[in-house]
């Protein structure tokens, strides 16, 4: 659990217990989403590629993921199918896992559904679509069921957008 913080003005910075792991090659964008998440009482911890977030799974638990689409030596897709697979042979809960993509093609979000991927960023990175995109995955962890429909910012590509859960219940 992460430790709070007192703050140079003397007051006190709570963080949240949620678990969440950023997988994301790009050191620009995972120092911006620490940052944002940081902003909003959370902590995360950072895996460069889909190999080492499928590692970091196969060592700890995590209530959260956010998954970076295209990475070197393992993508999104297949790190989130790994760790689908793992879930399923190891009999640990399923995590949400969040894709992270600037891929505005059609079929992106539904490649992303079929990997096993709960909801879809798009990038650049947003503060307030984060932020929903979290309350979705509490939402999710603690059972509440899949809305019918994703959440949406009514942005139409490439602007940000979030969707999720993609999967239902």
């Amino acid at each position: 659990m992460p430790k709070d913080e007192i703050l140079q003005d003397g007051t006190e910075r709570k963080h949240s217990p949620l678990r969440i792991l950023v997988a994301e090659d790009n050191g620009i964008n995972r120092f911006v989403i620490a940052d944002f998440l940081e902003r909003l009482g959370y902590r995360a911890e950072m895996a460069g590629n889909g190999r080492e977030a499928v590692n970091a799974c196969l060592k700890g638990d995590y209530d959260l993921i956010f998954m970076d689409c295209l990475m070197p030596e393992m993508d999104g897709y297949a790190a989130t199918a790994c760790i689908r697979l793992l879930e399923k042979k190891m009999d640990k809960r399923r995590v949400f896992i969040s894709a992270m993509t600037a891929d505005v093609m059609p079929g992106t979000r539904e490649k992303c559904a079929v990997s096993g991927m709960d909801g879809c960023l798009s990038k650049p990175i947003l503060l307030e679509p984060l932020k929903e995109m979290i309350e979705t995955a509490i939402s999710f962890a603690v059972g509440a069921p899949a809305p019918a429909s994703a959440p949406d910012s009514g942005q139409q590509p490439p602007a940000q957008g979030v969707t999720g859960p993609t999967q239902t219940a």
